[in-house]
């Protein structure tokens, strides 16, 4: 007899990819600072039941959504306990510690997200915010020009990605020329 295959990570990544796709608005302090969708995470999904794991990470993306990153850390942490293998899980933590402007925190869960999966892309920009935030441009460039080579042409990010690429270089020369 055949086993059933285990859906519920690709249920998730559905679920996270059309929350975070319809709820892209949500921003930090400048425009292009919004947090990309996982959508390019998401050509191995397969549609299927949902689950006590998919619903509470689709619960903790809805916090993140709203403006409540308190519980949604407290939500994430509870999925990475029981699944922590889950990058998702982790860039969304990593988003919640940008909101709380917890830049340390932030980094290093968007860091386990790409030890995890190296194409997961919304980790490699929340990774420049998180740069960007702690004062190292130099690093924030790198993670953003990750994002912008891995992204298609056509996501909505990689025009935001472009601006602060722009932003962050034109600091630098700044920088540079006023020393």
């Amino acid at each position: 007899m055949k086993r059933a295959k285990d859906i519920r990570l690709p249920v998730a990544l559905i679920t996270i990819t059309v929350v975070l796709a319809l709820g892209a608005a949500f921003t930090f302090n400048r425009g292009h600072t919004a947090m990309p969708s996982a959508a390019h995470q998401t050509d191995h999904i397969a549609s299927g039941e949902t689950d006590p794991l998919q619903s509470e990470f689709q619960y903790g993306v809805q916090l993140l959504r709203t403006s409540h990153p308190d519980l949604a850390i407290s939500t994430f942490v509870n999925i990475l306990r029981r699944a922590p293998h889950l990058p998702e899980a982790y860039a969304n933590l990593g988003y919640a510690f940008l909101v709380l402007r917890r830049y340390a925190d932030a980094q290093a869960q968007f860091e386990r997200a790409l030890n995890i999966n190296m194409r997961q892309l919304n980790a490699y920009y929340g990774l420049a915010l998180a740069h960007e935030g702690r004062g190292d441009l130099e690093k924030a460039l790198g993670a953003m020009k990750t994002f912008v080579h891995l992204a298609d042409e056509k996501d909505p990010f990689v025009r935001k990605a472009r601006s602060a690429i722009w932003e962050w270089e034109s600091a630098q020369e700044t920088g540079k020329g006023g020393s």
